[in-house]
């Protein structure tokens, strides 16, 4: 199922049953599910991702397998930049706290899978997208184009970082928060211009 937010230039294709489904071109593959995914001889643990080409994935379970004929090299920048950032909600139209008012940040259309959200966010470069710690909802980030950095804090100030996880494409952070959705101060934070896939779970 092709996902309502995804653009001409990258696809998110949700499989509620990943079993028997080829990928020929480069693509970025995202076990959704709680069990392994076997992406060709490769495995993916759960809520883990990679880029592949020509492998069938032979695992029951859910995934998304983002497309783009662009590729996922990690660019300094879009040539869709300026039409993302007409097209998408600015953070603070969806979050309106003064300090995002002049965040580099824009957010697709979201879509909900059963307990599973999903949309692309876009960060210009140099954005630091806020530090919080607050969700009712599991998260994990799938890095699409671009570096950038999932970042944790002892307390909400850019300078008790301790752990900075650098974001490349095909990668999925683990989850941050504990099992009572208790989360670390973090934050996303991007070198370059960036596109990502957040998903949230409902548990």
């Amino acid at each position: 199922m092709l996902l309502s937010f995804s653009e001409t230039f990258l696809e998110a294709d949700f499989l509620e049953n990943a079993a028997g489904s080829s990928i020929q071109q480069s693509g970025i593959i995202l076990n959704l599910g709680t069990g392994s995914l076997n992406a060709g001889q490769e495995e993916l643990a759960s809520r883990e991702s990679s880029l592949f080409r020509d492998i069938t994935l032979t695992a029951n379970g859910p995934a998304i397998v983002l497309r783009s004929a662009l590729g996922f090299s990690a660019l300094d920048s879009y040539r869709e930049r300026d039409a993302l950032m007409k097209k998408w909600k600015h953070v603070h139209e969806i979050f309106p706290l003064p300090h995002l008012k002049n965040t580099g940040l824009w957010r697709s259309e979201k879509q909900t899978v059963g307990k599973i959200s999903m949309n692309f966010w876009f960060a210009a470069a140099g954005t630091d997208c806020g530090i919080h710690n607050e969700h009712d909802f599991l998260e994990i980030h799938t890095q699409i184009w671009g570096t950038g950095h999932m970042q944790k804090f002892h307390q909400r100030s850019a300078d008790t970082l301790y752990q900075d996880i650098l974001m490349t494409p095909g990668f999925t952070h683990k989850p941050f928060c504990s099992d009572d959705l208790r989360y670390p101060w973090h934050r996303y934070y991007s070198d370059t211009d960036c596109i990502w896939l957040a998903v949230e779970f409902t548990v």
